[in-house]
């Protein structure tokens, strides 16, 4: 699902969503699953090892120059890495490309941008200059820590991505499940000054320079879960 930053043209979403957990046995799996400890979901993330990271990214895609683990804070914390990958062969002279900013998902507690390689390639080979972010994560840090940790990659990419042959004023944000969450709030409080000021964040770009918003499979209507009994 695509969306367009507001006063934007694009995609629009729906004016209103179907009302959710409006079956019996939608309501009857709310239930259990709000029954699961958190500690199991993270013994289900930690099963997607190294070898499930290699079958995501097997023939890797070509035609992109990749560039790993950079680290966009410089405090030496594995979470605040991030990949740019960009077309190869580009003239020099040529226009800056288009910005993409990806985060992985993993229900804020697990994942790693790594099982996002060779789709953020695919995107780069599109014609993008594709960044493929790591965060911190609960239950250890809480929202403000992951928010901070998403924003701050924008700094990053405001002061550096010219150099891989991006325009940092031409940013669009993406992610899948928690990612996909993450990168909505990330757009919403860089729009929303109140939301910025309630995470003691201070946008890294302005709302000008954030053209569109990405999202796959993510969560961002937490009213279903007060909604039935």
């Amino acid at each position: 699902m695509t969306a367009a930053v507001p006063g934007r043209p694009g995609i629009q979403p729906p004016s209103q969503s179907p009302p959710g957990w409006t079956f019996p046995l939608t309501r009857r799996l709310r239930r259990a699953l709000q029954r699961v400890p958190v500690w199991s979901w993270r013994l289900l993330m930690s099963a997607v090892g190294p070898g499930e990271v290699r079958r995501f990214n097997a023939d890797p895609i070509t035609g992109v120059c990749y560039h790993h683990d950079i680290d966009f804070v410089g405090d030496g914390i594995p979470a605040h890495r991030l990949d740019v990958m960009a077309p190869l062969g580009r003239d020099k002279d040529a226009a800056a490309l288009p910005v993409y900013v990806y985060f992985h998902g993993g229900g804020w507690t697990s994942g790693d941008k790594a099982a996002l390689t060779k789709y953020c390639a695919s995107q780069a080979a599109g014609g993008m200059v594709v960044v493929n972010v790591n965060y911190r994560k609960a239950p250890r840090f809480h929202m403000g820590h992951l928010l901070d940790d998403a924003n701050r990659s924008l700094a990053w990419i405001r002061q550096n991505i010219s150099g891989f042959g991006g325009d940092a004023g031409r940013i669009v944000l993406g992610g899948d499940s928690a990612g996909g969450q993450l990168a909505a709030l990330l757009t919403a409080a860089t729009l929303r000054p109140e939301l910025a000021h309630h995470y003691a964040l201070e946008a890294a770009v302005s709302p000008a320079d954030l053209k569109g918003l990405v999202q796959h499979c993510s969560v961002v209507d937490f009213s279903v879960f007060e909604k039935g009994s």
